[in-house]
């Protein structure tokens, strides 16, 4: 949790990719998703990585930056890969597969983060899902939690930040002992940052109560979403993704 977590955090530089569409990243973030998912064989696992290596270099983002964002996953991947090597048949190959899939998915919607602003992010899910209000899917309330979301990431991260060095200007240590010892040491930290993570919604809530959120049925856009000559190459470039991706599950070349 340090006050520079890059995850959820939007970087404005400009590059092709800040400026497509965001229905166009959120399609080909699903898109991406469901590969990682689905794939089988090394080429298929690779694949996602070298299409994320070309984004990135797009993106104009730095990739200490990037792989920053990568920090928060460390613990939940290497207890992964403890159990699955010690208590799970071929556990060698399989905490691998895990720890590539579980880098991929933090990675590629990371990108999504990275350039896109969350208000964009809202308004792309709204008007790519407009459809389903027909079916009396609340899809705005969607689109304003998912942008609520990201919002929060960085300043949660934030505000644990400030309160660990709180801690330690009080004598706490965070990096003595053995894991229990730390996890311990953590509840200092995770006490008040509930607490102040409630009262950050409870303050929401009440600004968006005094805004009259919810009062209009069709909030209108001050910049309404159009499609571009960029966004159509990318989607052509999707479609050659999609195309690689079912040659290597065709044929697999798997891991031995």
């Amino acid at each position: 949790m340090s006050r520079n977590a890059a995850i959820g955090r939007y970087y404005p530089v400009p590059s092709s990719l800040h400026d497509l569409d965001p229905r166009t990243k959120l399609v080909a973030l699903v898109v991406y998703l469901v590969s990682v998912f689905v794939a089988q064989g090394f080429a298929g696992l690779l694949l996602p990585v070298a299409a994320l290596s070309f984004l990135m270099a797009l993106s104009n983002v730095p990739v200490k930056y990037v792989l920053r964002g990568l920090k928060p996953i460390l613990v939940i991947v290497v207890v992964t890969d403890i159990f699955n090597i010690f208590f799970v048949d071929d556990g060698l190959k399989k905490a691998f597969v895990m720890t590539l899939r579980m880098v991929e998915t933090i990675w590629g919607s990371n990108v999504l983060c990275l350039t896109t602003k969350p208000r964009d992010v809202s308004s792309g899910i709204e008007k790519g899902f407009g459809w389903m209000k027909r079916l009396g899917v609340p899809v705005h309330d969607f689109a304003t939690m998912i942008s609520l979301a990201f919002r929060f990431i960085p300043i949660l991260s934030t505000e644990a930040s400030r309160i660990m060095e709180a801690q330690k200007a009080r004598g706490a240590n965070f990096e003595r002992g053995g894991l229990i010892h730390r996890a311990k040491a953590l509840v200092p930290v995770v006490v008040p940052l509930f607490v102040s993570s409630f009262k950050k919604a409870d303050d929401l809530a009440m600004a968006m109560d005094s805004r009259l959120y919810g009062s209009c049925d069709s909030p209108t856009r001050f910049r309404p979403f159009v499609y571009g000559h960029c966004d159509f190459v990318a989607y052509s470039i999707m479609f050659v993704y999609v195309v690689l991706f079912v040659l290597a599950r065709v044929f697999p070349c798997h891991l031995t």
